[in-house]
């Protein structure tokens, strides 16, 4: 669906009403996040599923807040995809026409599709195109009734996160050995040394870079097999279908030379075990899977824990880590999956120095 076929679907739902809503508080997504006044913007949202329809307010939301500083903006909307699908035609046509140097905003349910039969990645075309990115997956676990956590999220004082995320980088750059622990039981010794973290504060003014909105984390790819330890997550849990909200049991994941050993815990734990399995079944290669790809520590004040990770991996006051990839954030790790697990409450030292976030 193009700009004025979604708006008709958004009044249809009864959606337009809220993108109208939410529109107000995000003109800084386009005058500070990425100084996309004077360029054009391209945004691409879906459908949703019933009742979790936030995907399609957020886009809708974010194209009137770019009208309405009079950017030339155009909306595409598809029905949801998963790991495996192709982007729609439309989708595909309107990404690969973009004029070099333009604004692209994905707000998706699950994931955007491939775009490319080459395999090329959206990330390196964005790059090749020059254009600034900011990209708002996985929202089709929650609710559309909790969307006020998304919004606040992205609303956060940007400013402030840019100091702190900067402040925390430049601690693990220079960094030899991290430690996390936490009274729930995580204990994890993590090599960092000539690893550089990424920051991402979300701001994203550089042609050819992005990330994503809400932004409040900083991550690293570890050193290679430098993770040892246990990690219980007792937050919420990424697997291969949607993001676990962790209620009663949590998950132990015991990890040796960086890779993942054992399982342990509820039928969250059981999910993630399935997820690895059949992985290593399907893909074409399946080195790499049970790596540890990313240890993670979120930053955003405003983020709660919300079941969508794209919210859960930015709250302050947790930290995470990654099964699987890292290859696009300065890792080694190539694998067909990567899958967040976040824990609350973390003591983190870095060279024996605490931390303080």
């Amino acid at each position: 669906m193009d700009s004025v076929e979604s708006f008709i679907w958004l009044k249809k739902k009864r959606l337009f009403n809220k993108c109208v809503k939410y529109s107000k508080v995000l003109k800084p997504i386009f005058t500070e996040c990425m100084d996309a006044v004077n360029t054009d913007v391209l945004i691409i949202g879906d459908t949703g599923f019933e009742k979790k329809q936030i995907a399609p307010i957020y886009a809708g939301a974010c194209f009137l807040a770019a009208r309405s500083l009079k950017i030339n903006t155009r909306l595409v909307m598809q029905k949801p995809k998963k790991k495996g699908d192709f982007a729609s035609q439309q989708v595909k046509s309107a990404i690969k026409n973009i004029r070099p140097g333009s604004a692209l905003i994905m707000s998706v349910s699950g994931r955007l599709g491939a775009l490319f039969a080459s395999g090329k990645s959206y990330k390196r075309f964005c790059k090749e195109r020059r254009l600034r990115y900011a990209t708002t997956p996985s929202l089709g676990s929650m609710k559309t009734s909790k969307i006020n956590r998304l919004i606040s999220a992205i609303t956060v004082d940007q400013r402030k996160l840019k100091h702190d995320h900067q402040r925390l980088k430049k601690l693990i750059d220079y960094g030899k050995v991290m430690q996390i622990t936490t009274k729930a039981g995580t204990n994890i010794k993590i090599g960092i040394s000539g690893c550089r973290a990424v920051a991402s504060d979300g701001y994203y003014l550089k042609h050819g870079l992005g990330g994503n909105l809400p932004a409040g984390e900083v991550f690293v790819a570890p050193a290679k097999k430098k993770v040892e330890g246990k990690v219980v997550v007792d937050a919420s849990s990424r697997n291969r279908h949607s993001t676990a909200l962790i209620r009663r049991k949590p998950i132990t994941i015991t990890i040796k030379n960086g890779e993942v050993v054992d399982i342990s815990g509820g039928k969250a734990a059981k999910m993630l075990q399935e997820s690895i399995d059949w992985t290593e079944k399907t893909a074409k290669y399946d080195w790499g899977i049970r790596r540890i790809g990313e240890i993670g520590i979120g930053l955003n004040p405003n983020a709660k824990i919300s079941g969508s990770m794209i919210i859960d991996e930015k709250v302050r006051g947790t930290a995470h880590v990654a099964i699987g990839s890292n290859h696009w954030f300065g890792g080694t790790v190539y694998a067909a999956i990567h899958l967040d697990q976040v824990f609350k409450r973390p003591r983190i030292t870095i060279d024996g120095k605490l931390v303080r976030i």
